[in-house]
């Protein structure tokens, strides 16, 4: 009877919730959305570009800074949060022209925190193969995988490799990175790590803060759809497929080896645990006679959140996911991907497959056509084979 009472009051809520839902102003003022204790989002529009920060009272860690108009949106609800200025700045991809949003927090010492790929690159399109030892500065922590300059002043800031770098001079402060590199903002711990290979673009950024368990994915994730892969810029389908899945393995899932403490009983408990059990199924009969399956009462009740629904995840656009959601779009890219090499490999032409049944089940996914047609065309060159 609890849970009928409880299915009735949820409906006479919900109705009331519509009802006061409609009341409410169409246009409501953009602002930040906090996801955890530092890390915040803001909606520009719905379903459409997102704006993630990190915040403290140190500084504040910008991802993607907008191109205006929404950057100064972005500006009037900064004031709003109770955090220090930008400080620091990602481009989650690899765009050869910075926005408004670049330059403004640029013009404020605020450094942009930039891939080895992102910048560094040989006249034939090969990879340094040294790295040069630099003393990390005050505000970074490094591993033996970064490279960098320290950050005592703008004229201290130097890109590493400069004389490899075939594009034009730098004008904003620049941090480079080669792999990963930290910030500790109040002892909060933020890890950033750039992609060894090319994926939604040539070269792609990606960030944890592990006491939140929150991921920034920038574009490299949205959910519900196959990405859009920004091929003039060096983006590959089939190499996203595997950089989704080094950033989902990038993410530590760990149990607690603590069980936790089971509650003392007395004997007025032992007493009344056979009363609590005979409640109990005389409720869940109760369900049964009004219809209800006894399979999906058990379902309902012991239905526990998973690990990876345990992290959130923010992207560049859409809702907030968490990393389960995450990794059913890479096991969905995985199958398309095998799928098309099979058909492929039986002398199917792309179009073919991708109009046939055997693609429908990976078309639950948003942006199928595009994505699915140019990982088509990677695969066929991948093996030499050519589209009929």
């Amino acid at each position: 009877m609890k849970k009928v009472l409880l299915a009735t009051i949820l409906l006479i809520a919900t109705g009331y919730a519509q009802s006061t839902d409609e009341e409410l102003p169409l246009n409501e003022e953009p602002h930040f959305e906090q996801i955890s204790d530092h890390c915040y989002l803001l909606h520009i529009e719905e379903n459409g570009e997102n704006i993630a920060v990190v915040a403290t009272e140190q500084g504040t860690l910008l991802f993607d800074p907008p191109p205006e108009p929404d950057l100064s949106i972005l500006m009037e609800c900064l004031k709003n949060l109770n955090a220090g200025p930008v400080r620091w700045m990602i481009n989650t991809g690899n765009y050869f022209i910075q926005t408004a949003g670049v330059e403004y927090f640029s013009g404020r010492e605020a450094v942009l925190l930039a891939g080895f790929r992102q910048y560094a690159q040989k006249a034939n399109g090969e990879m340094p193969a040294a790295e040069p030892v630099v003393e990390p500065g005050s505000d970074f922590n490094e591993d033996t995988d970064t490279v960098g300059a320290p950050l005592s002043g703008w004229a201290d800031i130097r890109p590493a490799y400069s004389e490899t770098i075939q594009r034009e001079s730098l004008v904003f402060p620049r941090f480079v990175f080669k792999s990963r590199m930290y910030l500790y903002p109040e002892d909060l711990e933020i890890q950033i790590r750039a992609l060894p290979h090319e994926a939604r673009t040539e070269a792609d950024i990606f960030a944890y803060v592990p006491d939140e368990k929150v991921l920034f994915t920038g574009r490299l994730f949205e959910p519900s759809y196959y990405p859009d892969i920004d091929v003039l810029g060096g983006g590959s389908a089939l190499k996203w497929i595997d950089a989704l899945e080094q950033v989902i393995d990038s993410i530590p899932l760990l149990i607690s080896a603590i069980p936790p403490e089971e509650p003392e009983e007395d004997e007025e408990g032992e007493e009344n645990e056979g009363e609590i059990v005979e409640e109990e199924v005389k409720e869940m009969d109760e369900l049964v006679d009004e219809g209800i399956k006894g399979d999906e009462i058990l379902e309902e009740e012991e239905e526990e959140i998973t690990l990876e629904e345990m992290i959130t995840v923010i992207s560049a656009r859409g809702e907030v996911s968490n990393l389960l959601m995450m990794k059913e779009l890479f096991d969905t890219a995985s199958s398309l991907r095998n799928g098309i090499s099979r058909a492929v490999r039986s002398g199917r032409s792309c179009e073919e497959y991708l109009d046939s049944p055997d693609s429908y089940p990976y078309q639950t996914y948003g942006n199928f056509y595009p994505y699915a047609t140019q990982l088509c065309r990677e695969i066929l060159l991948e093996t030499g084979v050519r589209s009929q």
